[in-house]
């Protein structure tokens, strides 16, 4: 997939302009590198423009899901948390404690197909257990209401811990992490191209100022208006050109209705050699406005790489 963007001339809040992007593209403009910064900046010449960086203190791994500082969120956490660090692990008790995001834990996943919590008694770090859970269900769980904490914690319960015999050592990590600046659409961020004195503290979103080169980001109060940049993925195309041999015949190779036979010949031949059905197949028109040329060849078998068909 290959990302194009497209720049957006209404005045609105990043969370308009998110909302806007959302419904009629894909989302805010996500920019990883100084190829597509330099794209950006090719399109939204001279101006100010919203993009999808923003500063998210929390987020959960389904990254549709929005961090609530509700009730749920103040009482959960254990005593002297959270304290430094990313990642975060639920103990039996249903309290919640930051831990290094390297140390080895069990961890819960939720199926949104199941629609529950599914507890993993082996032990991996944050980011092994978020990929096992999102190659095996849906994602590493959220704990969006309280119901949600006593699921996992009394889950976990059930795991013997190997040392003292109690749950009291027992952590599971869950799909909270910390972050500092994050994508629109959930991606990791590690290019930003700061303009002098940025970031601003206090100042949550981003723009790309492209009034001079090379093209920087400038964080703003979410609440301000600006243009700004959307994206979509699109299909790369690829040409290539297969080389047809036909077994020698009388046919009239100009034929509309044969040129039909043939081609659907050599779809079933490719699909048959593991070309997918994506895959579309024309006839190229030689200058002269002729597809087949015939050629006087010894032998008329058909060798190995050819693409062969009966006429």
């Amino acid at each position: 997939m290959v990302k194009r963007f497209h720049l957006v001339v209404k005045f609105l809040s990043w969370h308009q302009a998110r909302s806007y992007c959302r419904q009629h593209y894909k989302d805010l403009a996500t920019i990883l590198d100084s190829a597509s910064n330099a794209e950006v900046s090719d399109i939204a010449k001279m101006g100010t423009y919203w993009i999808g960086l923003h500063q998210s203190n929390w987020r959960w791994s389904q990254v549709e899901y929005v961090v609530q500082m509700n009730t749920l969120w103040n009482n959960s956490w254990d005593e002297g948390e959270p304290r430094d660090g990313k990642c975060v692990a639920i103990s039996g008790q249903g309290r919640w404690a930051v831990r290094d995001c390297e140390d080895q834990h069990p961890f819960s996943c939720y199926s949104a197909a199941a629609n529950r919590h599914i507890l993993q008694s082996h032990s991996m770090t944050w980011s092994e257990a978020q990929s096992y859970c999102r190659s095996k269900y849906t994602d590493l769980s959220s704990i969006r209401i309280q119901e949600d904490n006593d699921e996992i914690s009394s889950l976990l319960q059930s795991i013997t811990d190997s040392v003292n015999g109690t749950v009291n050592g027992t952590m599971a990590w869950i799909g909270l992490q910390r972050y500092v600046w994050m994508w629109s659409d959930g991606s990791d961020a590690s290019y930003m191209p700061w303009g002098p004195g940025m970031p601003v503290g206090l100042t949550y979103c981003v723009t790309t100022k492209t009034y001079k080169l090379p093209t920087t980001w400038y964080s703003q109060s979410c609440h301000k208006a600006s243009a700004f940049v959307c994206y979509t993925e699109v299909r790369q195309s690829v040409l290539r050109s297969v080389k047809v041999r036909l077994s020698r015949g009388s046919a009239d190779l100009d034929d509309p209705t044969l040129q039909d036979s043939i081609q659907q010949q050599l779809q079933q031949k490719l699909e048959e050699r593991g070309m997918t059905k994506e895959v579309k197949l024309r006839w190229k028109t030689q200058p002269d406005g002729k597809v087949f040329h015939r050629e006087e060849e010894e032998g008329g078998h058909c060798e190995e790489g050819n693409v062969c068909v009966t006429v």
